[in-house]
């Protein structure tokens, strides 16, 4: 990349100096910078809200069905006490 030095010179000058635009141009690329990086900030968090919510449903399906066949074992153990209590 090749640099123009006299434009750079002029337009040092009518900022105030090296270093005062060289923060001007800092500046400016942090304000440019903000609204992408909302932007992306947003999606990320949009993403880990589905994903969290996605995950908790699965979560909550495999427990239901845990427990489900827990109480099916359970009962049937029960009924199998119940039967050998009656049978002696």
């Amino acid at each position: 990349m090749n640099w123009n030095y006299a434009e750079l010179s002029l337009a040092a000058k009518n900022a105030g100096g090296p270093e005062l635009f060289t923060q001007s141009l800092i500046n400016a690329g942090k304000s440019q910078m903000i609204i992408p990086m909302c932007s992306i900030s947003l999606i990320a968090l949009g993403a880990g809200i589905v994903i969290g919510y996605v995950g908790k449903k699965i979560v909550d399906n495999y427990n239901d069905k845990i427990s489900k066949e827990m109480q099916q074992v359970v009962m049937e153990v029960i009924k199998k006490r119940e039967e050998q209590n009656v049978s002696v």
